[in-house]
Order: C-alpha cells, then sequence, then structure tokens
C-alpha cells in the first residue's frame, strides 16, 4: 500500500497571496490520488496571526472570539474524492 501523508496548500494573505489555483491544485490532487488509490492525510497547519494567513491550510478556522469560519471551496475541491 501506499499512502501520501499530510499535504497542503497554504492560504496566502494580504501581502503574500495564495498561489494561483489553489482550489484545482487540491481538486487535482485528490482525484490524482483517488485514481491511484492511494490514500491521503491533509495538513492542518494553522500558521500564525488571525484568519487565513502565515501558510495556515486548515478548512476550518476557529477565531480568538469563538467563530468559526469553514472554507467551502477546499471542501468542495475534495468532497468528490473522500
Amino acid at each position: 500500500p501506499v499512502f501520501r501523508n499530510q499535504w497542503s496548500v497554504v492560504h496566502g494573505n494580504a501581502e503574500q497571496p495564495a498561489p494561483g489555483g489553489r482550489y484545482e491544485y487540491i481538486r487535482d490532487t485528490a482525484q490524482a490520488l483517488q485514481a491511484m488509490d492511494i490514500g491521503w492525510a491533509w495538513w492542518t497547519w494553522r500558521g500564525g496571526g488571525s484568519g487565513w494567513s502565515h501558510g495556515s491550510s486548515e478548512f476550518v478556522y476557529k477565531h480568538s472570539d469563538g467563530t468559526i469560519e469553514l472554507d467551502t471551496k477546499a471542501f468542495d475541491a475534495v468532497r468528490p474524492f473522500i
């Protein structure tokens, strides 16, 4: 068996935006891994600061005030392959 451990694509921030095609890359990678029957895990890096920033890659962000924000585009990109 083959397993792809902890891959991700960062969100970026105002000073350093996420790489172009972030969600397409997530979708394409998940699709390719599924086609090759390779299991995988998402690297959940919270980064630092506030919001989706400083290299964070999580799908769910809990703000300091307790509110939760979902990266629905990231969920949508992997949903067909999990």
